[in-house]
This record gives structure tokens, sequence and C-alpha cells, in this order.
């Protein structure tokens, strides 16, 4: 049975692939954080950036297309602001380095 680290480490794409996909998770995961800790419902937050609750609800489910800005807009109307910033990556073999 192949493990995640594995398929991560095959190849420089796969890195990069799941690399997308874990900063997919992790700006959903911000946004419903900010949602539960202002107790703001996805109907008010649609109500306050002036969208649909449908449009709200595919950038919270399906944060396939959230640009930037769209993230800066949701976390303003949440009352916070989003902030970027760089890590450096590890590999599994811990030299940082991929491929």
């Amino acid at each position: 049975m192949a493990t995640l680290t594995g398929w991560v480490n095959r190849s420089p794409q796969q890195a990069l692939a799941y690399a997308r996909e874990a900063l997919k998770v992790n700006a959903n995961e911000e946004i419903w954080g900010a949602m539960n800790d202002t107790g703001i419902t996805q109907a008010e937050l649609a109500k306050r950036m002036g969208r649909t609750r449908p449009c709200i609800n595919a950038f919270v489910k399906h944060p396939v297309n959230l640009t930037l800005g769209n993230l800066a807009e949701i976390a303003y109307a949440l009352g916070y602001e989003v902030k970027v910033t760089f890590n450096k990556r590890r590999a599994a073999n811990g030299d940082g380095k991929h491929g």
C-alpha cells in the first residue's frame, strides 16, 4: 500500500499537485473556522458581501476557483484579514528538496 508521502515525493509535479490541494483545504478550514468563531452563517456572509448564498456556498464548500481577492473579501466580511506567508517546505527525508 502506497503512502501519501511516497506519492508526493514520486515527482515534482505530484508534490506541486499536493501543495495546491493542501492550500485549498487550508483556505477552506480558515473560512469555516472564522465563520464558526464569529457565529456568522453563510446567509449572513452572503448579505455582507452582496453575494447570493449559493455563491458563498460554492466558495466555502468547493474552493476550487477561490481567488486571493475572493479570500480577502470573505475575510473582510468576517472581520478578519488574510496574511500570506511562505514557509520552507520539508520533504519526507527532511532535506527540503523534492524530486
